[in-house]
């Protein structure tokens, strides 16, 4: 292979996943901020229509939530004082696991979101997730 042609090959090995990472910090954004504004038009942006969101409950059990509650929820309960970060992305061809810590007033959260690019589209596909109370510790200087 000549030197021009291996570099057009590594060039457009390292521009897919550098697009396909934004597109998916993005979506992500889009659930992030979409909790904080409440915003239909970015969460339903963010989910696929098939999407669950699933965690334990206190007592044990599997909750299985359709996305398309959570959206009403969130727009019906916008979070404004959210804070969110994205700890780890781990993306293989139209698949990615992205690790997401959430805070509010009274809640932690961390969220795995699994994501899978449709039809050129990347969309959260999955969101299982633990939440906490936030400690007193916690909540000393965090903001609001």
């Amino acid at each position: 292979m000549s030197p021009f042609a291996a570099t057009l090959l590594a060039t457009w090995l390292t521009a897919a996943p550098t697009d396909d990472l934004e597109a998916i910090r993005a979506r992500v954004a889009d659930y992030t901020e979409g909790v904080k504004s409440g915003d239909a038009a970015r969460l339903q942006r963010a989910f696929h229509t098939e999407a669950k969101l699933l965690h334990v409950e206190p007592d044990g059990r599997l909750d299985i939530r359709p996305s398309s509650d959570f959206i009403q929820s969130a727009v019906q309960a916008p979070v404004p004082e959210s804070e969110a970060s994205v700890l780890q992305v781990d993306l293989h061809g139209s698949a990615a696991i992205v690790k997401v810590a959430m805070r509010t007033r009274r809640w932690s959260f961390i969220d795995y979101l699994t994501l899978l690019k449709v039809e050129g589209q990347w969309t959260i596909v999955n969101k299982a997730y633990h939440r906490a109370p936030r400690t007193n510790e916690d909540q000393r200087g965090a903001g609001p």
